[in-house]
């Protein structure tokens, strides 16, 4: 589908009908969303992908957001041609998805509401932006020409009804988000209203990594080890920590799921990111299979407050601790023997004896990296090896 340049697609009318044209009846919703916000550099070029991908376009609206001092939250009043209403939300500041709780109040003049909001509430900001709006199914897409901004792109998953999933929800703003080439580095994890705020009086808003100074946590061994159980374990046992989810070129296994697992990407979006210096570390472990820790999912956990933990390999460990130094303590996971190890991964059999033979004598070399982290941790009793990694966590983080 072709599309000139001074874009000007012809409205869905069904839809167009839904949010302007008719007169809904006021009423409160409460909804769910996950979304994103990024940084677009080319708003003409991300509205011809979304007419390719056969989104509908609902019309352009003029809206006018007057935020008002609250003690928690964010509320709007939001005024335009297509949407007016008066919206309350509460979401964490950070730049992947994220999850919004809404009430909205649907209303056909917004306007009428004001003299109250401004007799009892004191206004924070006012944020003017022109939103081309477009949907599929239940995600919406918004173009935003912001004010003293610039140019957004938002994805919205909306859940209505409020029987889905987050994790499922997540899953679909993390396929838009792909679908419309989003960079990680684009993403923003404040509102305009914040932003606007910001460079009125740039001290408005604070890093929250300048508030808490967290700490990263980087669990390594060699297959098989079991890095990966003490981190469940570590991760049941404090709330402070959050687990740095890894990308990976690796094919997805039957029980795995993207976002949570691993971000499983092609081998060329991985080499793309690694253009774009998107990654902290990253190796090619086996021939065209890359694995690597993105930037934006160390960000994301430390403004959130929280400590991060890593499941990594020894490369990666290494590389982390170079570049965070005292911030970072590496854990390397000890087996009992040598034999042990090669004992349980031939017990998995997940993988064919090519494989397997690969794996040990990656494992073989794995080992001699002992001496050259920060504490050692030897698997033998499962129950002891759970109490001493839950003894270094207190003492590296303070929890």
């Amino acid at each position: 589908m072709k599309h000139a340049t001074g874009l000007n697609p012809q409205l869905d009318n069904s839809t167009t009908r839904q949010l302007a044209t008719q007169k809904p009846a006021t009423r409160l919703m409460k909804i769910t969303n996950v979304e994103i916000k990024a940084h677009c550099k080319d708003p003409a070029g991300a509205e011809r992908m979304l007419l390719d991908l056969k989104a509908k376009f609902a019309g352009t609206d003029e809206q006018t957001d007057t935020y008002f001092k609250v003690k928690e939250g964010r509320l709007k009043l939001r005024e335009g041609n297509i949407e007016n209403s008066l919206i309350y939300y509460q979401r964490a500041n950070e730049a992947a998805s994220k999850r919004s709780d809404v009430l909205l109040y649907k209303t056909q003049d917004a306007a009428e509401l004001k003299p109250i909001l401004k007799q009892t509430l004191e206004i924070l900001v006012i944020v003017k932006k022109r939103r081309k709006i477009f949907f599929i199914d239940q995600v919406k897409f918004h173009i935003d020409e912001v004010d003293g901004l610039g140019a957004f792109l938002e994805i919205e998953v909306i859940d209505e009804a409020g029987n889905q999933d987050e994790a499922d929800l997540r899953k679909q703003c993390l396929h838009y988000q792909r679908l419309l080439s989003v960079n990680d580095s684009d993403l923003v994890r404040v509102s305009y209203s914040d932003m606007i705020l910001h460079k009125k009086t740039p001290e408005i808003i604070v890093d929250s990594t300048e508030l808490i100074k967290t700490k990263l946590i980087a669990l390594t061994a060699p297959s098989g080890a079991g890095k990966t159980t003490i981190a469940r374990h570590l991760l049941k046992t404090f709330d402070d920590l959050a687990f740095s989810i890894s990308a990976t070129t690796r094919e997805r296994r039957p029980h795995e799921e993207d976002g949570r697992d691993y971000y499983f990407l092609s081998k060329e979006e991985f080499e793309q990111k690694i253009a774009n210096d998107e990654f902290v570390e990253w190796e090619e472990v086996y021939a065209g299979q890359y694995y690597g820790t993105l930037k934006s999912e160390i960000e994301r956990i430390r403004k959130a407050g929280k400590h991060v933990i890593f499941d990594i390999d020894v490369q990666g460990a290494t590389s982390i601790k170079k570049v965070y130094g005292d911030e970072a303590m590496v854990v390397f996971i000890k087996p009992p023997s040598p034999e042990v190890l090669f004992e349980r991964l031939r017990n998995r059999k997940t993988e064919s004896v090519k494989s397997l033979e690969k794996r040990i004598a990656r494992a073989r070399r794995e080992l001699t990296y002992e001496d050259k982290f920060d504490r050692v941790l030897v698997n033998d009793i499962l129950e002891v090896a759970f109490q001493d990694g839950e003894a270094l966590i207190k003492e590296f983080t303070k929890i």
